[in-house]
């Protein structure tokens, strides 16, 4: 009864705190970025403190680092960034009529009737609509994207100002002689998270240059733009390369009827460089995670919290694979060898 009841207990207590984390979902998500974060910079952090600098202060200077690089690219793409948006809004209604004359001749080309006609420049019209409409959403949700930025930097400072002593403190909590696995533990997860904000830089970097050269040689408009767009939709697993060709395919039509299909394969070439040798080269050798859990990860990421939940999930899944694989595996596999080598009495060898 004893041992019922306190099974009982332990499940109503697992039950609860997933109803409590469903329910503040927002901030779990929120709390898991920032660590993954943290850990992603820590190495950085802990190099000068093998010099000898203190480990606040060391990062203290990593952080201040990591804010001048990301303002000094804002000031180097600003100008850029400035005038392409400025050209776009003003040639806006010439790039109009080019979409609609060579939607025109496209559909004349492909033998469509001007009915056809008239209704796919319709679903264009609207869909440009629709994307307008959720530009207009998205800033005015810019104070909360912001907001949640600004937390998650604090949260990952906070997180790697305590990370030696709450690992102290959770490898207290474990048997002497399982210490050192845990602590094994997690390292490599820390390891695999670091390794996963590595992949997804060198993948935002590469991934926005190659657009960027893509779209210049193409002769497409705003090609700065288009290579940013292409470079932090890498954020989005599996499906960030084909959201990011969507712009510059749609800006095909201000070029000529056949021109998006031109954009299209180029990001294709795009894909298929990011899919065979970005990835395998970095993604996977940094954070170790299989094909079919990365895609079960990505699947229940993207289910439980949308975009966010993908993106999370990622380093969550490796955590989940090191756990597995560390713990979970040599213990069911200790508990069976004793089972499977064990004779019933009496039933000795043959002599």
């Amino acid at each position: 009864m004893r041992t019922l009841f306190l099974a009982g207990l332990s499940l109503l207590a697992v039950v609860a705190g997933a109803v409590l984390a469903w329910s503040l979902l927002h901030v779990v998500l929120l709390v898991i970025t920032a660590v993954v974060l943290g850990e992603g910079l820590r190495p950085a952090v802990e190099r000068p403190c093998r010099r000898g600098m203190p480990y606040a202060a060391s990062i203290a200077a990593v952080y201040l680092a990591l804010v001048a690089v990301g303002l000094s690219i804002l000031a180097l793409l600003m100008q850029p960034i400035a005038g392409q948006a400025g050209a776009v809004a003003i040639a806006l209604p010439s790039y109009e009529g080019a979409v609609q004359a060579n939607l025109n001749q496209l559909l004349a080309a492909l033998h469509l009737g001007s009915q056809a006609s008239s209704q796919v420049v319709n679903e264009l019209v609207g869909g440009l609509n629709r994307v307008a409409l959720t530009i207009l959403e998205a800033g005015g949700g810019l104070v909360t994207a912001i907001s949640d930025v600004v937390a998650v930097l604090i949260l990952s400072v906070t997180w790697l100002a305590v990370r030696p002593d709450l690992r102290r403190w959770a490898a207290s909590l474990v048997p002497d002689d399982r210490r050192a696995l845990a602590t094994e533990v997690v390292d490599a997860v820390g390891a695999a998270f670091a390794g996963y904000v590595r992949g997804v830089c060198v993948n935002m970097v590469a991934i926005g240059a190659l657009a960027w050269l893509a779209c210049w040689l193409l002769g497409l408009p705003v090609p700065v733009l288009l290579g940013i767009a292409a470079g932090l939709c890498e954020l989005i697993p599996l499906l960030g390369p084909f959201l990011g060709a969507v712009p510059a395919v749609a800006l095909g039509f201000a070029v000529g009827p056949w021109y998006p299909l031109v954009a299209a394969a180029a990001f294709l070439v795009i894909q298929q460089v990011e899919s065979n040798v970005l990835t395998p080269l970095v993604m996977r050798r940094q954070v170790g995670l299989r094909p079919f859990p990365l895609i079960v990860s990505l699947l229940v990421g993207g289910s439980l919290a949308g975009i966010w939940g993908a993106l999370v999930a990622v380093p969550v899944g490796s955590a989940v694979q090191v756990v597995v694989l560390r713990v979970v595996a040599p213990a069911m596999r200790a508990r069976a060898r004793p089972g499977a080598a064990a004779a019933p009495d009496g039933a000795g060898p043959p002599s």
